[in-house]
């Protein structure tokens, strides 16, 4: 990796706990940020994990999913790890949701899997699934870690 320009502070982005450090931003070839703070801090590390969870629900279950859904979420931004949960319900059909999870660092999702509330839910919802629930793992590009 090529060195920080003199005079500048940069950061490190890690941008999932599984894949190999990649760097990004605007100041220099080597993609790191610039942050602002002093030299002896450089690099910092950001471990930001975001998914998708998308769902199919039995007809018969949406309304008992969604409160089900929406009490997990609500419970779940208490936890200190937690950024944002979003539900969705697609508006063409009823019975498909979308839970957005923006986790703080790559440590969060496990202890979220740990809490008391997500395995009620979990236990709660497993029979009202059409099929097996499927995730897709992100990494934030915009906004900033700061806008969340």
């Amino acid at each position: 990796m090529e060195r920080p320009p003199r005079g500048r502070v940069h950061r490190i982005r890690l941008l999932a706990a599984s894949s190999p450090l990649r760097v990004r931003g605007r100041h220099s070839r080597a993609g790191v940020q610039s942050t602002g703070m002093p030299f002896l801090f450089q690099y910092r590390l950001v471990c930001m994990v975001i998914v998708h969870v998308h769902v199919h629900v039995k007809p018969e279950f949406v309304e008992r999913f969604r409160e089900a859904t929406v009490e997990n979420a609500r419970r779940s931004l208490t936890e200190p790890g937690i950024a944002r949960f979003d539900v969705l319900q697609q508006s063409s059909d009823p019975t498909s949701f979308i839970l957005t999870e923006v986790y703080r660092t790559s440590a969060a999702p496990a202890a979220h899997k740990a809490s008391a509330h997500y395995q009620t839910w979990r236990d709660t919802v497993a029979d009202m699934m059409a099929e097996p629930r499927t995730s897709v793992q992100l990494t934030n590009v915009f906004p900033e870690e700061q806008g969340w």
